[in-house]
């Protein structure tokens, strides 16, 4: 008996590792957490094989700064770990187009993180943080025209794009 409980924890941990994508949201937020991955994937398939399956997504919030998701990436024991935070705003009143858009826009900042993406070469971190903006941002915009995202959603994703001067392209 010890022996098939082992091979079983080895075999779920093996198929967990294999899986990729971790979601550690066990509410209703799941499902459109599941469904917005399921679009990015759907129209994005590179950027979901290469970066979203390597990324832990949660929910969290930053005190100081309400209703802002992030990505981070962090080293434990020389392993490297990327998330994405999803603020729980996000899951009231934003549709699964927005949410699939914001984890799109978070992963190619994990992008970045994981050299999928050249930064830009400046001795400034406010030049490379705006050089990452204006082309997340941009691809943002492209990717709610491809999976046919309402006017509103494009024009809320171009509010915050103004709000924070980021160039439309």
């Amino acid at each position: 008996m010890k022996n098939y409980l082992v091979l079983f924890v080895t075999f779920f941990s093996l198929y967990s590792s294999i899986s990729g994508q971790q979601v550690l949201v066990r509410t209703a937020d799941t499902i459109k957490i599941q469904a917005a991955l399921a679009i990015i994937q759907q129209f994005e398939p590179e950027i979901y094989q290469r970066i979203v399956v390597r990324t832990t997504i949660q929910l969290g919030e930053i005190e100081n700064k309400p209703r802002v998701s992030f990505a981070i990436a962090d080293e434990q024991f020389g392993v490297k770990r990327y998330w994405i935070m999803l603020n729980p705003t996000i899951m009231q009143g934003f549709s699964i187009h927005v949410i699939a858009s914001i984890l799109l826009h978070e992963a190619m900042h994990n992008g970045y993180n994981l050299s999928v993406y050249q930064k830009i070469n400046t001795e400034s971190f406010d030049e490379e943080v705006l050089y990452e903006h204006i082309h997340i941002y941009n691809y943002e915009l492209k990717f709610l025209r491809k999976i046919h995202a309402s006017a509103e959603d494009i024009q809320g994703r171009m509010q915050v794009m103004k709000k924070l001067s980021i160039p439309i392209l």
